[in-house]
Parts: C-alpha cells; structure tokens; sequence
C-alpha cells in the first residue's frame, strides 16, 4: 500500500510557515485553509499548484507528478521573481527540518536589529 500523506509548509503573507500534513488527493482542501493558495488541482496525475506569492504578490504556478511528490524527500518551491524559497513539500522531517532552520536563521537576523 502506497503512502500518500505528505507535508507542506507554505510562507502566508506575514513570512512565516504554514505547516499541514494531508493526503495528496486531499491537497484541494488547503485552499480553504491557507489563504496563498488559491488553486490546487489533480488531474492527469498531476498535482498543479497555484499560490499567491506573499514575496512578491504575483500569481505562480508548479506542477509536479503524483509520482514525484510521492517519490521525493523533499521539493522546493520558490518566487519566480526573486528566487527565494516559498514552500516545502515531502518528508515531514525534510520539511520541518527546513521550516526549523528558516526560524532559526531569521531569529538571528532580527536579534541582530
């Protein structure tokens, strides 16, 4: 039996992660819950994403494979505009790995103001 619960962390509008374990055919339902997301659809066997940017205010949208977000430890998503890292889907421990070292890093940035 294939496991298809992933995780996501995705930055909302105060740069700050969004963290949800979910099936990946109930990744739909995110948009109800996370306001920069503003479609998700499966179909084809694939999983398209379309977020808006709390970086840069446009509209991007990701497409993966079923396949690959099942297979992968972790996929980055990032701004197209700005090329900084915007969501996190995979593993938990790769996401929450992530998530805890953006926190940390940013901790230390503003302890530094």
């Amino acid at each position: 039996m294939i496991n298809s619960n992933i995780t996501i962390a995705l930055k909302n509008h105060m740069i700050k992660y969004e963290i949800r374990k979910v099936s990946i055919f109930k990744l739909s339902s995110l948009k109800y819950e996370i306001n920069s997301i503003k479609n998700v659809i499966i179909e084809n066997r694939q999983v398209c994403l379309e977020i808006v940017c709390p970086l840069c205010g446009q509209n991007h949208k990701y497409e993966y494979s079923i396949q690959e977000v099942l297979n992968s430890k972790l996929i980055v998503g990032g701004c197209k505009e700005i090329y900084i890292p915007l969501f996190y889907i995979g593993d938990q421990e790769k996401v929450l790995e992530k998530v805890k070292l953006f926190n940390s890093t940013n901790n230390k940035v503003y302890a530094l103001l």
